[in-house]
């Protein structure tokens, strides 16, 4: 009976993941279905988009176990983060994420943010967990809306009351999210069939396209090596988190960054050594219904036996003078790297304007170098 009364405890007393053992059944991108995007040819960078640290407990510490639903919304934050950050987004896009309040103005900067609680109770969990599958499913078929949409929880007493019934209004906000955006999600490994070192190559690679949802076991001390990072562990898996980015040295795997919902040393980024061992993992891909900026495209212009380099706009003809290589470089870069782009021709004075400053497609095109100048970096 003693040990009945243990196995009860120790079952009850359960974290937020639920293995599920991958299916072939299980929805899958990839296979033609959508053209994964390189945000990051070195697979670093994603830890510039980060989204706000937030604990997955309430003021009154009461934690339903949604560490799964968490990293799922933590994921596409990212992602959503970068886009606001290097202006892909249309102003009715914004205006609409603004609207149905899932951005919000965190330290000075636009960034999304979406209600975890809202997706655990919609996932069906019961403050027992679930699968990364499970959590990935209800994002796709269900949505999401954003953190102060629903606000209940904040004053539960009890995981019950944490994850009771949502109002039939919250329900309908988070499916009007799909009517904008499309959901993908797809495995990028599951510990019972892929070799360590081969996780370890999926995840650098994987980093070039989005951040990875992964399953381990958390957070045990004894495991902390005398670099401070997490190490290996026989016990199973029992959280989930989002990892953003890696360290080599040596061209060997370093660590590898954790963003998680648990606060240590007044962080909620990890480090995990490369001996940690993770169980499972999913990448997620969200594709909007709206309108995309796009950069302006543009042609560089030199006429014969002149040094001045000029600027035109598609299907404008007017050539704007860029006065000296600080404004190119502010602009384009070095530049070296554009000499073999410029087109030598001559063309009447008419064309050329003067001053920049007052040419919205001027501005526009700043805005779309920062970004991508950004993107180098």
């Amino acid at each position: 009976m003693g040990n009945y009364l243990i196995n009860l405890i120790i079952y009850m007393k359960n974290y937020g993941f639920k293995y599920e053992e991958r299916e072939d059944d299980h929805y899958i991108v990839g296979q033609g279905n959508i053209a994964k995007r390189v945000i990051f040819e070195d697979g670093h960078g994603w830890g510039r988009y980060r989204p706000k640290g937030e604990v997955q407990y309430n003021k009154h510490g009461i934690d339903g176990w949604t560490c799964v639903l968490h990293s799922i919304c933590k994921a596409i934050g990212y992602e959503m983060n970068r886009r606001i950050a290097e202006g892909e987004m249309s102003k009715e896009e914004l205006d609409w994420l603004k609207d149905n309040e899932l951005t919000y103005i965190v330290n000075g900067k636009l960034e999304f943010d979406a209600n975890d609680i809202v997706l655990a109770v919609l996932s069906g969990a019961k403050g027992r967990g679930t699968s990364l599958q499970n959590g990935a499913e209800t994002l796709r078929e269900s949505g999401l809306v954003g953190q102060d949409v629903y606000k209940d929880w904040e004053n539960a007493r009890t995981v019950k009351e944490l994850l009771k019934s949502l109002p039939q209004s919250v329900i309908d906000k988070s499916e009007k999210f799909l009517e904008k955006y499309e959901i993908k999600h797809e495995w990028l490994f599951d510990s019972k069939n892929c070799p360590a070192e081969q996780k370890k190559v999926l995840i650098k690679n994987g980093f070039k396209n989005a951040v990875i949802q992964v399953a381990g076991a958390a957070w045990l001390k004894d495991t902390i090596n005398s670099k401070g990072y997490y190490g290996y562990t026989t016990s199973s898996a029992n959280h989930a988190y989002i990892i953003e980015d890696y360290e080599e040295l040596n061209d060997l795997l370093e660590k590898t960054i954790a963003h998680d919902t648990y606060i240590k040393n007044n962080k909620y980024t990890k480090d995990l050594a490369p001996e940690y061992l993770f169980w499972q993992a999913k990448q997620f891909y969200i594709i909007s219904k709206f309108k995309q900026e796009k950069n302006m495209q543009y042609t560089l212009h030199q006429r014969p036996e002149e040094s001045e380099i000029y600027v035109s706009f598609e299907g404008d003809s007017d050539k704007f003078h860029i006065k000296d290589e600080d404004m190119f470089k502010k602009m384009f870069g070095n530049f070296a790297d554009y000499k073999d782009k410029i087109i030598h021709e001559d063309f009447p004075n008419s064309d050329i304007q003067e001053t920049l400053y007052f040419k919205n497609s001027f501005i526009k095109l700043i805005l779309s170098f920062f970004t991508k100048l950004g993107k180098k970096k």
